[in-house]
């Protein structure tokens, strides 16, 4: 799949609805337009308030259809129109699919909740036949009044298998349904004349591809397939590679492709007010006009970073994006347009998926500000001295720019910030630990915890030295390895450098103490490993451990029963012996001319409700704002979090032992990891000439304690 190098900014437009509206969602008067060229840009329309999730939306004339469902999880069905939302006749199914015109009425598609597609795919492949019959689908007829006039069930295989169909249409006395897996004709009394069930393809591992879209034309029917064509399969009517446009016979189940294009990724398509087929491609925007394609615009003209769209609908020179999971109608125009908030400039050179829906929430709620982007590829670490235009802000993954770029030249100090809020923002411990010299540069996101573990309940492991633990855990009667085998003495002491540096350093008063006998104990630890690496074991007695999301906690009560101790990197008590691990991170420039917005901006990226935590996986590890990180656990412990085991879905959840286990580890740690890079590598380079036999115990400290005292005295404030 492709992917889109720029980040998602819109204007916030928002009719102020009447009846169940939610008035505090409206936004200022539209910006006033000024001398500029025309371009594509986007605005949009807050949902009512009493549609807590909206699932389908269909434009017509007389305004803009919604379905979904209120708070309580009950169905909503209305029309939005002159700025007020109606509310109809309310269906007695929980899931609004889908709806279309038909004649002088409204067919809307509804039935129980779908069924997440790799999930049927999952529990037939484990128990065919387990996800048949699952769910029951209506077509509700309403007038335009409101009022439902009749119900079609829809009874018959594979229309009940919990497909989530996101469209239909009416033409010649027949429903078309559509799913990305699934294209079915059923009659105006519900009975399915034909259908395509890619369902079955998949699970014989001969799957074409998927439906993306579907519209009449002149009452004709045209769909739009993309075919996979990373597999080999029989071809499949209506597939022919990359994104096929086909006019479709429903009577005689035939397909005539009229366009073909093997560069674009179909989302879904749409009609044009001259009923031209609009394409919404991964990347760009294209309208089809006599079998040949137009570039309207690409989503990064609109700083759309993913798009997350099914369809659109244009009316008055408007072109409206639907999708089942938007939190507001989007629309796209083309004019002379300028924003009359502020714009905050954020410089990254490797933008996350998560950073997307953070810039897009804030961009549509806040009146004041909105955030663009500038990708670069420059790398960040090797930021120094900006001269010329500067951004407002920086966004960082997974590097350790902040530590090596001169932080005081071109970072703000946020600790003033910090201390106008009443309560904690980010865990305390990991504020204390980004505080340098009275002085913090980096507003986290989200981390990784590194620390050593042992599968037994050692009392008081914080207080031992590693002869003390090895002594401890030797007399539990194990003939198991002390350290894995698996590293090598040289990989085992990287750990041990990252883990105990603070133990032995004091940066408020430029010294250092490797002479300290828990040091000495720690580098033979070390050197009782062998030079190379054998079986792994990963049952070994202390074992370096990091910690990164929710799916490696749910390792600790599958692997130890919740009986395990995070034992750090033993030093007597000198250190906690664990470290944080930044992921994503910001800073704000020092020159910004809007510090007050960048603020703001940090602190909307704290808000729990900002991205769904229980489906972004892998993309998050363990949260940096106190609240997000509340939020996680409860929902680790409740209902569980969704992650994707390669394609098979499962709902990990994580034993309330083990959340307190994490939370005290989290409170006890005060460093980051590699915050002394200087005296890790001379730790690192020392020893390596102790581990070949070249130098002694005692000749390798001293030089790692004297090389290390110059770098603490240049240190020192």
């Amino acid at each position: 799949m492709k992917k889109i190098a720029a980040i998602f900014f819109s204007v916030l437009l928002m009719f102020s609805l009447s009846a169940c509206y939610d008035t505090n969602e409206s936004a200022e008067n539209a910006p006033v337009s000024l001398d500029v060229a025309p371009k594509w840009y986007t605005q949009n329309i807050a949902f009512p308030e009493c549609l807590s999730k909206c699932t389908m939306q269909m434009i017509e004339d007389d305004g803009i259809y919604l379905g979904g469902s209120d708070e309580t999880g009950l169905p909503v069905f209305g029309l939005l129109s002159n700025d007020k939302f109606t509310s109809f006749q309310s269906p007695e199914d929980e899931y609004v699919y889908a709806a279309c015109k038909k004649d002088n009425e409204i067919a809307v598609l509804c039935g129980n909740a779908p069924t997440d597609t790799i999930m049927w795919l999952r529990e037939e492949h484990l128990n065919p036949g387990s996800q048949r019959n699952n769910c029951n689908l209506n077509i509700y007829l309403y007038s335009q009044d409101g009022n439902i006039v009749s119900v079609i069930p829809l009874n018959e295989e594979p229309l009940n298998n919990g497909s989530k169909f996101f469209n239909i249409k009416y033409i010649n006395d027949k429903f078309i349904l559509m799913s990305a897996y699934q294209l079915s004709v059923v009659n105006s009394q519900g009975e399915l004349e034909n259908s395509a069930d890619l369902l079955q393809k998949i699970l014989e591992k001969n799957s074409p591809g998927f439906f993306s879209g579907l519209e009449i034309i002149n009452d004709e029917i045209y769909i739009c397939t993309h075919e996979d064509n990373y597999v080999e399969h029989d071809k499949y009517p209506g597939f022919d590679g990359g994104t096929t446009i086909s006019r479709f016979n429903a009577d005689t189940w035939e397909y005539e492709q009229v366009f073909q294009d093997d560069d674009i990724y179909s989302l879904g398509i749409g009609l044009d007010e001259e009923a031209n087929i609009i394409i919404l491609d991964i990347d760009d925007v294209y309208k089809i006009q006599n079998g040949d394609k137009e570039k309207l615009f690409s989503w990064a003209d609109l700083n759309i970073y993913e798009p997350n769209y099914n369809g659109l609908t244009v009316q008055d020179g408007r072109l409206y994006f639907a999708g089942n999971a938007i939190r507001r109608l989007k629309y796209a125009s083309y004019g002379e347009f300028t924003d009359s908030r502020t714009e905050l400039v954020l410089l990254c050179n490797n933008p996350s998926t998560i950073l997307a829906e953070i810039i897009e929430e804030f961009n549509a709620v806040n009146d004041k500000y909105y955030v663009s982007t500038e990708i670069t590829k420059a790398n960040l670490s090797k930021i120094e001295i900006i001269t010329g235009d500067t951004p407002d802000m920086y966004y960082f993954f997974g590097d350790d720019s902040v530590k090596r770029a001169n932080p005081e030249q071109i970072f703000e100090n946020l600790l003033p910030y910090f201390s106008l809020s009443d309560k904690p923002i980010i865990h305390k411990s990991l504020e204390e630990a980004l505080t340098q010299n009275g002085k913090l540069y980096t507003m986290p996101f989200d981390f990784i915890m590194w620390t050593f573990l042992s599968p037994l309940e050692i009392p008081n492991a914080e207080n031992l030295t590693i002869d003390e633990l090895i002594d401890y855990v030797s007399s539990c009667g194990s003939d198991k390895n002390i350290f894995p085998p698996n590293l090598t003495k040289q990989e085992m002491w990287n750990w041990v450098c990252n883990l105990c540096v603070d133990a032995f350093t004091d940066i408020k008063q430029g010294k250092c103490n490797f002479n300290e006998p828990a040091f000495y104990e720690l580098l033979q630890a070390c050197n009782s490993l062998p030079g190379t690496t054998s079986n792994i074991d990963n049952n070994a007695l202390i074992s370096p451990e990091q910690i990164g999301n929710v799916l490696r906690m749910s390792v600790f009560d599958s692997n130890y029963n919740s009986v395990y101790t995070f034992v750090g990197c033993p030093t007597g008590g000198l250190s906690n012996g664990s470290a944080f691990e930044l992921v994503q991170s910001f800073s704000m420039s020092n020159t910004s001319e809007h510090k007050d917005g960048v603020w703001e901006f940090f602190l909307f990226t704290m808000r729990p409700d900002i991205i769904n935590l229980g489906k972004v996986s892998s993309t998050l590890c363990i949260p940096a704002s106190e609240k997000q990180f509340t939020a996680l656990v409860n929902q680790a412990m409740g209902d569980g979090y969704l992650m994707y085991m390669g394609t098979i879905p499962e709902y990990i959840k994580v034993s309330s032992t083990t959340i307190d286990k994490i939370t005290e580890l989290i409170e006890k740690t005060d460093i980051v990891f590699g915050q002394y890079p200087e005296i890790i590598d001379i730790m690192v380079t020392e020893a390596a000439k102790y581990f070949s036999g070249d130098k002694t115990i005692e000749e390798t400290i001293d030089m790692i304690q004297s090389r290390a005292s110059i770098v603490m005295s240049e240190k020192k404030p």
